[in-house]
């Protein structure tokens, strides 16, 4: 295999990467976004345009998150943990379980 057979065989996944990523990505801007986002819900025809780029290019992550039916993730940072961690010291204190 010489190398413009190799570049033609990358060329060829890159292509067929991104044609399954655009066909993949109009749909679920069009009708999943909010499941996968819940402050995605209510948004414009505009924004779900410009979404659409990452949508195609990220593809198998977005399609892993459907088929789990998950939403995005919670960012867990020291600032959430110490967050949580006051919200239960003050439900404590008031006698919230």
């Amino acid at each position: 295999m010489n190398t413009a057979e190799v570049v033609r065989t990358l060329v060829w996944i890159v292509q067929g990467y991104l044609i399954l990523g655009i066909v993949f990505a109009v749909p679920v801007a069009l009708f999943f976004l909010a499941r996968l986002d819940p402050a995605a819900r209510g948004n414009t025809w505009g924004f779900r345009i410009i979404v659409i780029p990452g949508l195609t290019l990220m593809w198998p992550l977005f399609l892993w998150r459907l088929l789990r039916n998950q939403q995005a993730p919670v960012e867990c940072n020291a600032h959430r943990r110490l967050a949580r961690g006051a919200a239960a010291e003050s439900n404590d204190k008031v006698g919230v379980a």
